[in-house]
Order: C-alpha cells, then structure tokens, then sequence
C-alpha cells in the first residue's frame, strides 16, 4: 500500500469514528417534546393578567373550537398552580375543548382553596389525565 492510499484510510476511519460519536450524541439527547404551541402546557405557573405561552390559561385563552390542549412531559409529577391573588381567578373556557394530561397520577392542576380552577362559560369540555384539586366553587350563577 502506498503512503497515500495508507493516509487516506486512516483519515477515513477517522471520520467515519467522529460521525458515529455525532450520531450516538444525536440519540443521546432527549426526545424533542411533540407538545407545541399556543395549546402546549409546559410550565407551573399561572398568571391571570399576563398570561404567556406555556401557560394553561395561555392554552385555553388561544385554543380554536374543538382544540386539544396537551402538556409537556417535562411537568410530569408536577402541580400547576393557579394565580391566587383574587377569587376570580379561574381559568375561563368559552368553547369546545380538551384537556389531555399524562394521567391523574403525574399532574395536577391546584386552585390554592382561592379559586375555582375552571369556568365553563360556554361549550363543551372534556378533561382527562389530572387531578382537579383545591378549587373553590360557588353556585351556577356565582351564587353561594
């Protein structure tokens, strides 16, 4: 074999290592998140006057009829905490929607005993995969 036949070689073994290590590397990284924006929940917290992306009352706020709104692995085993800082607070919904968690046991949605969690003011809502908890609820016309 010749000098250069020789040095090529090496340098195609070369590069052939470092694209492996590039590609193990790839699938080392963690999934990308199929949950997209505006109806991907991926943060805790909850803000009522300035609600951003990310948020739950982001999601609900900007979901077209008939939307889905789904939330990111990454709050797995987490609680979302609504805005307490008034009783009205609740996040409200005014159109067909669903809300797909993870399953009951890895998020919840948590109204602080300050709040009711949800106002259906209009359309149908399904919810499925969280736990509802410490919300505060007052008759169907605001009634005690």
């Amino acid at each position: 074999m010749s000098d250069s036949s020789s040095r090529f070689q090496r340098i195609g073994r070369t590069a052939f290592a470092a694209a492996c290590v590039c590609i193990g590397g790839a699938y080392a990284q963690s999934p990308a998140s199929s949950c997209a924006q505006p109806l991907c929940v991926n943060r805790s917290d909850d803000d009522a006057t300035a609600p951003v992306p990310g948020m739950l009352r982001y999601a609900v706020r900007n979901a077209a009829a008939g939307a889905v709104i789904t939330f990111d692995p990454a709050l797995n085993g987490r609680i979302i905490e609504l805005d307490r800082r008034s009783p009205g607070n609740h996040i409200k919904v005014e159109r067909d929607l669903s809300i797909q968690g993870p399953g009951a046991n890895l998020l919840t949605i948590d109204g602080g005993n300050a709040t009711r969690i949800l106002f259906v003011a209009d359309g149908t809502v399904q919810i499925s995969g969280v736990t509802l908890a410490n919300g505060r609820a007052k008759g169907g016309d605001g009634g005690a």
